[in-house]
């Protein structure tokens, strides 16, 4: 088990350009250092030519290792951009796979990369071969691992029925949703209802801030919505969406709802995110940004596909689907490798998924063995919470996407913040 990381995309967790300029670094010191030595060898012969016994030697010597330190030097550099190219070809082959991809534009930059490629072409597509392998289990070997150990004698049974379900998802196609795919029929009916008035409200500081919006807590809250007013006078929405609470007659987030978002229906939750945006004031044409988790992760990844908005950003916590985001999209979806709901998106998209700044961020929720793990700790939310503080603080230089959009939003002239209850109506 690894510790947290954050990657371009479900497959791909070192971003190619950062390789190459990790290369362009190690050259940069190769350079230093063969002026030194030359230095040092201009030294040692004065030094020679003066007769000083010793020193001229000395001097020589030192020459010899720091060129043997530049030799190490380019040789790092060369294993550098090698594997930025063995990385950006599986990008390129993964994205192959995607939906409407240009397959000429993207075997003529393959051919491009072979060409510069220092070791074999054979070698390259071996390595490119063993990390999408790698990617493909990755979901799945934290956590049946985990249960093996963790379960004692039922282990076997345990490991065998997640095995199973794994394949079910994958063989039924479930958990990635190609673009344009809408929910169908009309959900059942649903009474929406704010749980207090509009109040005045600030932009989220980081992504942790934004996450802990989400309604959680044992009120009647299900869904908060935040409106703001920009200079220039259009309006950008955040849609924050809980995730499944326990079964009742009236509950609109149930397990039912959570079925019916997983097979592509409309549900009572689904239905209660639509007549809270249209309470709100949310029109066609608005910018939207949302925050989901677990069963809300299901609604907004749909929401966020939906033509009739500009989604700016769509962030997700312990997601059991992945939707199809178009270019325009910042898509960060934060998951745990001990999280068995994660399971259900058959590893997401293996590509970039949405912008080219979208990410995945990833972490072990709870490495350890032990009773805890019956309540599922790799699935709370609070977990998911220490997971996006480490991200905030990472110098990873793709978080910059996500403070430039939460700086966008604190230039709001106003904000004003929406919550919302949701039940169902009575069965006939």
């Amino acid at each position: 088990m690894s510790g947290p990381s954050i990657s371009s995309g479900g497959a791909i967790t070192v971003d190619p350009d950062e390789l190459r300029a990790a290369a362009q670094r190690a050259d940069a010191a190769t350079g230093v250092m063969t002026d030194a030595t030359d230095a040092l060898l201009h030294a040692a012969g004065i030094i020679d030519s003066a007769c000083i016994v010793g020193i001229a030697s000395d001097g020589a010597d030192l020459a010899v290792r720091t060129r043997r330190a530049i030799d190490e030097g380019n040789t790092l550099a060369t294993d550098l951009r090698n594997a930025a190219i063995i990385y950006e070809i599986t990008e390129l082959r993964l994205a192959l796979q995607q939906p409407g991809a240009d397959a000429d534009a993207i075997h003529e930059r393959i051919r491009d990369l072979f060409s510069g490629f220092s070791a074999t072409a054979y070698l390259g597509v071996l390595q490119s071969d063993a990390l999408i392998a790698s990617w493909r289990g990755r979901d799945s070997r934290s956590l049946i691992g985990q249960v093996f150990r963790g379960a004692g004698p039922l282990g076997v049974s345990a490991v065998a029925a997640l095995w199973a379900l794994q394949g079910i998802v994958h063989a039924t196609r479930r958990g990635r949703i190609a673009a344009g795919t809408m929910l169908h029929g009309s959900g059942p009916a649903v009474t929406v209802t704010q749980t207090r008035p509009p109040e005045p409200a600030r932009a989220p500081a980081s992504l942790t801030d934004a996450f802990s919006r989400i309604p959680n807590s044992a009120d009647d809250a299900r869904i908060r919505i935040e409106k703001y007013e920009m200079p220039g006078g259009e309006n950008t929405f955040a849609v924050y969406v809980t995730g499944t609470r326990e079964d009742s007659p009236t509950e609109a987030f149930d397990g039912e709802s959570n079925l019916e978002l997983y097979f592509g229906n409309q549900s009572a939750s689904s239905a209660a995110v639509a007549e809270a945006m249209r309470q709100v004031g949310v029109q066609p044409g608005d910018s939207i940004i949302n925050y989901g988790y677990s069963q809300g992760a299901m609604i907004t990844e749909h929401l966020a596909m939906d033509p009739r908005y500009q989604v700016e950003g769509q962030y997700t916590l312990g997601g059991p689907v992945e939707g199809e985001m178009g270019s325009d999209t910042l898509h960060v979806a934060v998951r745990h490798d001990d999280d068995p709901v994660v399971l259900l998106a058959d590893g997401g998209f293996p590509g970039q998924n949405g912008s080219s700044d979208s990410m995945v961020i990833r972490d072990t929720a709870h490495p350890e063995v032990t009773a805890e793990d019956a309540g599922l700790p790799g699935h709370s939310l609070d977990r998911y919470l220490e997971t996006t503080r480490w991200a905030d603080g990472s110098d990873d230089p793709r978080m910059n996407a996500v403070r430039e959009q939460l700086a966008r939003l604190a230039q709001a002239e106003r904000v004003t913040a929406y919550e919302f209850g949701a039940e169902r109506e009575p069965r006939s």
